[in-house]
């Protein structure tokens, strides 16, 4: 199952995992690894109802409350994703994706100064996790402070260089700033990096003023 898995092939491993299940049902890792492809098919029910079991046996699971409090936040159940996501940090009070998914649950419950707190406690525990200093960024924009964004999203970078979606996100706080050379330079980068992202700075209407210059 777990070979299936690593090749992308999921209905196979899923089918592995499922006989797994079936010789041995209190194997808990078959339940999780069969939890997570449930999790990328969107059958959100299957999922949690196999986290449980993991955790029924192991409560001390931490990734079974991580993956399961992304069920629910997939399904808008922001405060029961957040008493998993609690429940992960209670285990591991300095794991980066527990803190990392405190703060978006956090935000998409407004509020917006615990969402601040957990992206940068995800930052300081972990610099190599750009979508930290993303999600921070953005949420510093979002409230008008552009300054202090383009200073997180620098810090990204510096910490991420290969992370294009860091560069272009920064492009779009220069234009924004009126900084526009500097933004042409970010979004060269930034193609280089993911030649794809030329089809979406020309539908992006932040990023106007710079298209003629790419």
């Amino acid at each position: 199952g777990i070979i299936n898995d690593n090749r992308g092939e999921a209905d196979k491993a899923l089918e592995y995992y499922e006989k797994a299940i079936g010789l041995n049902p209190l194997y808990n890792r078959a339940y999780f690894f069969a939890a997570n492809i449930y999790l990328d098919m969107g059958m959100t029910d299957k999922a949690k109802e196999y986290f449980i079991k993991v955790l029924e046996m192991d409560p001390e699971d931490l990734w079974s409350y991580i993956n399961m409090g992304s069920a629910y936040e997939r399904e808008g159940d922001y405060i029961r994703a957040k008493e998993l996501f609690q429940k992960a940090l209670d285990i591991d009070s300095y794991h980066h994706i527990a803190l990392f998914d405190m703060g978006v649950v956090n935000d998409r419950l407004g509020d917006t100064e615990a969402a601040e707190y957990y992206y940068r406690m995800s930052i300081k525990e972990n610099p190599a996790y750009p979508y930290s200093y993303l999600n921070l960024a953005v949420l510093l924009k979002s409230g008008g402070n552009y300054g202090e964004a383009i200073e997180v999203i620098t810090e990204g970078i510096r910490n991420n260089p290969d992370e294009g979606f860091l560069l272009y996100n920064r492009a779009c706080f220069y234009c924004h700033e009126g900084r526009i050379e500097e933004a042409v330079v970010d979004l060269k980068q930034a193609i280089e990096l993911y030649p794809e992202f030329r089809e979406y700075i020309e539908e992006d209407e932040e990023l106007e003023r710079v298209t003629a210059f790419l």
